[in-house]
Parts: structure tokens; sequence; C-alpha cells
């Protein structure tokens, strides 16, 4: 191409980096093989939206390696978002930390995109939808108020309860709030390896910034969060739960995929005839829900 292909700070901040190790290899593969993979910039505006260290191995090696650009349409900075993450979601392992992180921002991007008032969920290459599905979402958000729709069709598309989606995007505001203060923190919270609970990130999305700047230097520092001393019996109960943190990743998988099959149960329950028969069994869904979110909400504290 022969306009200079721009990159944007905000889109860039919300990929998934990669590791120095990761890094290395990639250039090695592409000096080797050339950059096989395109480009994808934002048609009309020349933002690179995906690509961004094949484009800067390929523009810093000398020689410049050849590099192929496919353009992509988008209405809106929040459509390009949406797209960035959803592609994020499919393509890499992720923390629990950065998946909460990237489905707070998409619904965030999506309530902005739509002033919360479409309801039809949108997708990409990444996001596939049968039509059962999506006539399912329209009839159930018919007579829903605008933002519980959006919130509705978020939840749905990444397969976790309302209430999550609302305190991911909380907790998204939290770490972006970090990330102002430093990149690197930021990163140590989305990597699991800060010492902070989501809680206390949902916290600082309202603290002053001073306040996530002492937080910030704890973070780096890996230092524990003041008021909890090392003799603390809470703090050394969270010390040692760490040990197993393998265990609780995997337990936190478990209820995740719970809360999953619980969502899928929602067609099934509509279609029961007898309204007491019906009745009784949405009872038993929203107790068992409930539950869920509960075991949920200690497993990722701990984590």
């Amino acid at each position: 191409m022969n306009t200079e292909i721009k990159i944007d700070k905000e889109f860039k901040g919300i990929l998934d980096p990669l590791t120095n190790e990761e890094k290395k290899g990639l250039k090695a593969l592409i000096i080797k093989e050339g950059c096989r993979e395109p480009l994808i910039i934002w048609k009309g505006e020349n933002i690179l939206i995906d690509g961004h260290n094949r484009y800067e191995i390929c523009t810093t090696n000398n020689p410049i390696i050849e590099y192929k650009v496919v353009e992509m349409e988008f209405k809106s900075r929040e459509d390009v978002i949406t797209w960035i993450i959803q592609t994020q979601l499919s393509r890499r392992n992720l923390t629990d930390e950065r998946r909460a992180y990237y489905i707070g921002k998409f619904y965030k991007a999506e309530k902005k995109s739509h002033g919360a008032s479409k309801a039809e969920p949108r997708g990409n290459q990444h996001t596939k939808q049968t039509k059962s599905s999506e006539n399912l979402v329209s009839s159930q958000n018919a007579n829903l108020p605008e933002n519980e729709k959006t919130v509705k069709n978020v939840a749905k598309q990444h397969n976790v309860s309302k209430d999550t989606v609302i305190r991911n995007e909380k907790f998204a505001d939290g770490v972006d709030k970090i990330g102002e203060v430093s990149p690197e923190a930021k990163e140590k919270v989305l990597q699991g390896k800060s010492n902070l609970t989501k809680k206390e990130v949902i916290k600082l999305a309202e603290a002053p910034k001073e306040e996530v700047k002492k937080v910030v230097e704890q973070i780096k520092n890996n230092e524990p969060k003041k008021g909890r001393p090392k003799n603390d019996p809470e703090f050394k109960a969270q010390v040692a739960r760490l040990h197993d943190r393998d265990d609780v990743c995997a337990a936190l998988n478990l209820v995740y995929k719970m809360e999953e099959c619980l969502t899928k149960l929602i067609p099934a329950i509509e279609k029961i005839k007898k309204p007491e028969q019906q009745n009784e069994v949405f009872v038993r869904f929203i107790k068992y829900s409930e539950q869920v979110n509960i075991l949920k909400e200690k497993f990722e504290n701990v984590k």
C-alpha cells in the first residue's frame, strides 16, 4: 500500500502481547518463510487492527520484509474494538483476568456503539450463531429495556451470566485505570500475576488517581495490599491456597461449564407447556444459578 499504516494506541493496548520467546520465534519464522498471514487494516482509516507484531518485525528488519494487507470495513471505533476482542478470545489461551477484561470491554463497546438500543448481537468470522439462536435472542429480548437487551446478548454470546458481564465491565474499568498509571502493572493484572483480587481491581475504577498510584507500586513490587499484614490469618490462608492455583483454575473452569450448561437450559424451560411445571423448574433453575454464581465468585477471589 502507498499510504502509511497507522498504529492506534487504544487498539494495540487491547491486544494480548507476545512473550519475548514468542516474539523471537515469530521473527525467526517470518525471516525464514516470509510474512504469510496478511495484516488487517480499517478500510478508509488505514489503521492497523490485526498483525501488530508481524508489522513491527517486517518494517524493522533490514531489508524490510514484504507483507500483504487486507482491508475491512467498520462503521465505528466500537465495531473495531468488538472485532479485535472477538478475534483475541478465539485465538489464544487466556487467563481468567484477561478473559474478564475482554468481555467487559466488549460490553462497553456494544453499549456505546448501539446506544444500548439494538438487540441483535453482532458477530464475525470468529463468532457463529444459528438462526434458531438468533430468533431465541430476539424473542427473549422483545420486551426488555434497552440496557437489559445489550447485557443479555453479550452474556449469551460469551456463555456467562448477566451479572458477570456487568462485573467484568467494572473490572475492565479498574484495569484501564491501572493502565493509565502503568502499562506494566496492567499487564501483570491481566496475566494473573498481581496481588489483587477482582473485587479490589473493581474498586479502583472509582478510586482517586493517588490511591491507584499506590496500588500500582504494590503491584510492581508484589507487595501485599496495605491493611493485610503477612501475619493476618486470612492473608495466610489466601497465600496457602495460591499454592494450589492449578486446582483453583481447574475448579473455576468447571464452574464456567456449569454456568454454560445452565444457560443452554433456558430454551428447554421455555418449551414446557404447563405453567405450574414451568414455574417449578424455573425456581430450581434460579436456585442452581445462584449457587453457581456464589461458587464462581469464591474461586475468582481466591485466584
